[in-house]
């Protein structure tokens, strides 16, 4: 079990409340965390005794100074600059791994094979037929709305 702390103080020793930003935009103030094997729980308390809340790793964005974190999460839903990192469990790594293979946009990742999708990122079977068959639904979108493919240039 790993423990990390994220607590700081400024020159007058009042404490910096710190906030937990979630994917799906829940955020959870807190004065300190720890991060264990299943995710982080959330403290109201320096040492960490008086847990207000958990979030499990596969939902916590970050966590950061509530004045950071207000910062950061204000504004506009963030745009992808990737076509293809619009898919269901397609994030950057896997994203280079298809554009270094030749794949860059949907029409490119529907026409491809599973087994070649599979061999370029080294994601399971499941996962690159899921991408290839969202690409399909995606490029039929955009055909229709354009009257044929489009490239993603």
């Amino acid at each position: 079990m790993s423990s990390t702390e994220l607590t700081r103080r400024d020159d007058s020793a009042t404490e910096t409340r710190l906030t937990a930003v979630c994917k799906d935009g829940t955020t959870v103030e807190c004065a300190n965390f720890t991060a264990i094997e299943s995710g982080v729980l959330l403290t109201e308390d320096l040492k960490r005794k008086q847990v207000v809340g958990f979030v499990p790793h596969e939902e916590l964005r970050y966590v950061l100074p509530t004045t950071v974190a207000r910062e950061a999460t204000e504004g506009p839903e963030p745009t992808f600059e990737d076509e293809l990192m619009e898919l269901p469990r397609l994030g950057e790594t896997y994203a280079k791994r298809l554009r270094a293979a030749g794949y860059a946009s949907m029409r490119e990742l529907a026409a491809a094979s599973t087994a070649d999708l599979v061999d370029a990122t080294g994601a399971r079977e499941s996962v690159a037929e899921e991408w290839r068959e969202q690409a399909a639904e995606r490029g039929h979108e955009d055909a229709d709305a354009a009257g044929g493919w489009t490239s993603g240039a």
